[in-house]
């Protein structure tokens, strides 16, 4: 359970000082014990294999980690606007620091962007945050899309090739290419960047 707000005398969540293993009231100092996990972040344009990475990551997972996909609490409105879409963030972060009182870090597979997440009023309940991108080249992106039936018209097509190119060119994050790695390979790598990342449990 986490109590971002003091439950001593009620102070918001803004004004709680939270360290690695307690949170201390700002105004009234009162503490109490926690765990400040990390969260694994793996994203990028659709096509470019989060689910069947995601999957593979699923089936080898360490004890310690939990992997989840974000989908699993999308819903329509959270296109609607960018506050929606924030929302939307907020949610999963309270999810990672809700898993971590259990010892474990949460890897998130999903789109988003990582001022989505350092942009976010409760941000500083959780600890580091590991943002992967999975990208591939413009014209395996083109195929994939194209085999998916559902996907629509050429423009947006080109709308998330865009999106491809814009996540190949990031420098804050660690980008991984599909285009010829199978997804258990893929997975190999993010579990080792896990495993150079992870701080010990608290």
């Amino acid at each position: 359970m986490v109590d971002f707000d003091c439950p001593a005398c009620g102070a918001g969540a803004p004004l709680q000082v939270v360290a690695t293993d307690r949170i201390t009231c700002g105004p009234c100092s009162t503490a109490r014990s926690f765990r400040q996990g990390q969260l694994y972040v793996i994203t990028g344009s659709p096509g470019t294999g989060k689910s069947s990475v995601g999957r593979e990551l699923a089936a080898r997972l360490p004890l310690e980690l939990v992997v989840l996909d974000s989908d699993l609490t999308s819903r329509p409105e959270h296109d609607s606007s960018e506050g929606a879409w924030f929302g939307f963030i907020d949610t999963w972060l309270r999810t990672a620091v809700g898993v971590a009182q259990s010892g474990h870090s949460l890897i998130l597979v999903g789109y988003s962007m990582p001022h989505q997440w350092e942009h976010q009023a409760l941000r500083h309940f959780l600890g580091p945050i590991t943002y992967v991108a999975l990208v591939c080249s413009d014209a395996e992106l083109e195929r994939r899309l194209r085999q998916r039936t559902w996907m629509g018209s050429q423009r947006e097509r080109d709308s998330l090739i865009d999106l491809n190119r814009k996540f190949r060119a990031r420098g804050d994050m660690t980008v991984i290419e599909t285009d010829s790695q199978p997804p258990d390979a893929i997975a190999d790598q993010i579990l080792s960047i896990v495993r150079s990342t992870s701080q010990p449990p608290r």
